[in-house]
């Protein structure tokens, strides 16, 4: 473990903390005289109440630096939170580490890919009847690539989850016969 002192800079990308509603760590820094640079992900601001956006909501306020993906993520976090300093810090995608796979899995069903975060799932309900309606003509299992399993998750055609590995990335993604990214129609 590394310490952290004075003038030192972390900078944490939100799903790299545990799920802690007091952000000790990020308390522990600042008291250290460290900076603290939060990065915003995902919009975890427009979800429902929950303990998620409890911990975004408290990091971007004890966070000296903000950073998010999109200008209209900015643009929200300026608006709810004025003293905080916010930057756009895009995340490209590296095309070069994402290339053809060679050791491409072959499958006699086609898989449907989807990744993202656990709380994300709920993007996968704006394709439920497409998904439904494809099945009947062609058999698939619908692959989710994320963090962890969600506990509660139920889908009316076939699916398999497997645990997100930066490693096996492009296998993972150059498995799937066709991949998804179902997204609500929101500013973010």
């Amino acid at each position: 473990r590394a310490q952290v002192t004075a003038g030192d800079v972390v900078w944490i990308l939100d799903p790299a903390l545990p799920h802690d509603l007091t952000c000790a760590f990020e308390r522990s820094v600042r008291a250290r005289g460290a900076s603290y640079m939060f990065h915003l992900q995902d919009n975890w601001l427009d979800l429902p109440k929950s303990d998620y956006r409890q911990m975004a909501r408290a990091r971007i306020e004890l966070a000296d630096q903000v950073t998010v993906p999109t200008r209209a993520l900015a643009e929200r976090v300026r608006e709810e939170f004025p003293r905080s300093r916010v930057s756009v810090f895009e995340e490209p995608v590296d095309v070069e580490r994402l290339g053809a796979s060679h050791a491409r899995k072959e499958y006699r069903t086609p898989r449907i890919l989807w990744a993202g975060n656990t709380h994300n799932l709920r993007e996968i309900a704006l394709v439920t009847g497409v998904l439904e309606a494809v099945h009947r003509d062609v058999a698939f299992t619908l692959r989710i690539v994320s963090g962890q399993r969600r506990r509660r998750f139920r889908l009316a055609v076939p699916w398999e989850f497997e645990p997100y590995d930066y490693n096996r990335e492009a296998e993972q993604v150059g498995a799937a016969t066709v991949a998804l990214a179902p997204l609500e129609d929101s500013p973010f």
